[in-house]
């Protein structure tokens, strides 16, 4: 009887968009896969799936207009990755933009699947209309408080989650860059 092949670990890294994904992640994707993580990419489709395929991420399509701010969108979307992660089970669910690191850090979390946030700037949500800003706090509170660790670029934007109250300052860590390819761009 053959043994059952060793699964290896697996990362859901989620971003509002493949373009995204395959321009400023491609670096961070080929080095898990080379430390034995297998990546899965959660993002809308569009021309750039074919690149992420190409260096061995799979892609699952999760839809999501990234300026968009219509609830029943935005349930839609959390309902979606509830499936995708629950289907899955990825040991790590690592968000970027706004709606990953909110409905998908929700999802994971009611799944048990521990979250890395990567919070790479603050965006027109959080400095916008001030309606917007109080909802998008509000989701940041709820979508942050058991991630294991939420990721910033930059101290203005980790004091602002931390005095905020949107992150604990033990959850948080500072990265002096997000692993953008230099030489690219």
């Amino acid at each position: 009887m053959n043994p059952m092949p060793e699964r290896r670990p697996t990362l859901a890294l989620a971003a509002n968009s493949a373009w995204n994904i395959a321009n400023f992640r491609a670096g961070l994707i080929q080095g898990l896969q080379r430390a034995g993580w297998q990546v899965v990419a959660l993002a809308a489709r569009d021309e750039h799936v074919g690149r992420l395929e190409s260096i061995g991420c799979r892609f699952v399509e999760t839809p999501l207009r990234a300026s968009g701010t219509h609830p029943a969108e935005d349930l839609r979307l959390l309902r979606r990755y509830r499936e995708v992660l629950g289907v899955l089970r990825p040991n790590v669910f690592m968000g970027y933009t706004i709606k990953p690191n909110i409905y998908g850090s929700i999802a994971a979390h009611r799944l048990g699947i521990p979250v890395v946030n990567n919070i790479t700037g603050l965006g027109s949500a959080l400095i916008g209309s001030r309606w917007l800003a109080w909802v998008a706090r509000r989701l940041y509170r709820h979508a942050l408080c058991r991630s294991h660790s939420v990721v910033f670029e930059n101290e203005d934007d980790l004091n602002f989650f931390v005095g905020s109250g949107l992150a604990r300052r033990e959850q948080t860590r500072r990265m002096p860059s997000c692993g953008i390819d230099l030489q690219a761009f």
